[in-house]
């Protein structure tokens, strides 16, 4: 076995992950592929007849792309709100470039939805630059010398091991498949495949982190870099600093694609649209016929031509016929179709669908259930492995500053009408539901979005104010006409 050694966990998932990307790709990418997605006519032959008759066939195919579709509305539900960023001013760097480049943390996270979402696998590594000398806090706030986070996609994490040291488990090994500039000339890069590779070593009961560099060069393998980290306070990490993340769980084995099913009926839907629309070629056109016609006849009376149209006239002999002859429409393939883009609809919301979860005695007795989905669960498991790499980053400065990272779960956006407001503003005047569970609703359905105890004191203020209602001298005015008329009586 070598550094190049994949786990059979991901030589079973990558033809998966590979139609995944195809078809997210779009058209152009679905049709490059060829024959693997869409099989010629005639399959049992591969001469030249069926080869020439192969290629209009896939140029008149459309490819319908609903899964990338799908995949950017369910990435915009989850960003219809800002996520929460709240990071010390130490890592305030990250905020702009989270990679050591031109990506935000806010972008890296959008395109870790885009990741997980379909493929349902990848992790974030933590990384810090090697340096001779510790940093000085001016470097660091220049974000000059600080950590960076880069997210890896699921065909990189190539292997992984667990070990045991006394009752604990750990992720012993980590090797991340990766490319490298191996030529520049000052107008062309050449990219070679780099292995990183990160090995907790037990030395005495002991764990010390050893990372290595592997390189592709034209004589084999070579370690371009070999070191071992060290954390903010000087002492080697004894773990890994790379957070998993997944569409069910955050451990190191690939979840099942949540995009499997869907890209497969859209690799169907695309088969159907090339056998619908070579049938509209080879039969949808109208055919004139003739019959009764002798070969005089056409030569004297039509003088060899036919002209059709309003302003054409088609002289015919006695017990002659003219008529257009068209092949019924072929609806098979078309439902086909139609039957797949139901699928394709229904998978997808499936997705964002919320599931009822009975929660246990000991959770909240105000709520009986708790709503779950595939998409929240992404979200979730991504917030999650945020605030882990984002937690090495400070290990990284030891630092223990507080800090705070959530992406938005709360997928129910304005469903709420103006009769359905105005319902329920009646139901927390008449006693029926609180002040609280008035603002929960507005809030859940995007109506309102302040914090509660914000919005009572602005509230409140602008109740003082009259802001939007009549003014002070009315009131004066309106009181001492209430006076009159209560003097009259």
């Amino acid at each position: 076995m070598t550094i190049r050694y994949r786990r059979p966990e991901l030589v079973l998932r990558l033809p998966i992950y590979n139609m995944i990307k195809d078809v997210l790709a779009g058209p152009t990418a679905v049709k490059e592929a060829g024959i693997r997605y869409l099989p010629m006519p005639n399959t049992e032959k591969d001469d030249k007849a069926n080869r020439d008759r192969y290629l209009p066939y896939k140029l008149r195919a459309q490819f319908y792309n609903a899964c990338a579709r799908t995949l950017d509305g369910l990435v915009g539900q989850i960003f219809y709100r800002d996520p929460v960023i709240e990071l010390p001013a130490i890592l305030a760097p990250l905020i702009e470039s989270v990679d050591g480049g031109e990506l935000s943390l806010y972008q890296q996270a959008k395109e870790a939805c885009s990741q997980v979402i379909p493929l349902g696998h990848g992790c974030l590594l933590t990384d810090y630059p090697t340096t001779e000398r510790a940093a000085t806090r001016r470097e660091l706030m220049d974000g000059k010398v600080r950590p960076t986070i880069t997210l890896y996609t699921p065909e990189q994490i190539i292997n992984w091991r667990w070990a045991t040291l006394g009752a604990k488990k750990y992720l012993s090994l980590l090797v991340l498949e990766e490319t490298f500039d191996k030529e520049d000339n000052g107008y062309e890069i050449e990219l070679g495949t780099q292995w990183r590779e990160f090995r907790v070593e037990n030395e005495e009961g002991k764990r010390i982190l050893h990372c290595m560099v592997w390189r592709e060069t034209d004589i084999g393998l070579v370690i371009a870099q070999d070191f071992y980290p060290k954390m903010g306070n000087g002492k080697s990490w004894e773990e890994i600093p790379v957070s998993f993340i997944g569409s069910v769980n955050n451990d190191h084995v690939p979840d099942r694609p949540p995009f499997e099913d869907m890209a497969h009926i859209n690799i169907g839907h695309y088969r159907n649209s090339a056998d619908y629309e070579e049938s509209c070629f080879m039969v949808g056109q109208p055919t004139p016929w003739a019959s009764g016609l002798t070969e005089a006849w056409v030569d004297e009376v039509w003088k060899g031509e036919l002209r059709l149209g309003s302003r054409g006239i088609v002289p015919l002999p006695v017990g002659g016929s003219f008529g257009l002859a068209q092949a019924a429409p072929n609806i098979m393939p078309m439902e086909a179709m139609l039957a797949k883009e139901k699928q394709m609809v229904a998978l997808g919301a499936k997705i964002v669908e919320q599931a009822q979860v009975q929660k246990t005695a000991t959770e909240s007795s105000q709520q009986n259930v708790v709503e779950s989905s595939t998409l929240s669960t992404v979200a979730q498991n991504i917030s999650s492995g945020y605030t882990k790499a984002i937690q090495f980053c400070l290990m990284y400065l030891n630092s223990n500053d507080k800090f705070e990272f959530a992406l938005n779960t709360d997928f129910e956006v304005s469903t709420m009408n103006a009769q359905e407001r105005q319902q329920l503003m009646a139901e927390w005047q008449g006693g029926a539901i609180t002040w609280d569970e008035y603002r929960w609703s507005l809030k859940r359905t995007g109506v309102a979005y302040m914090d509660d105890a914000k919005a009572k004191t602005q509230i409140e203020s602008e109740i003082s104010l009259n802001v939007g209602g009549i003014t002070n001298g009315q009131e004066e005015e309106e009181d001492a006409e209430s006076d009159n008329e209560g003097d009259v009586s």
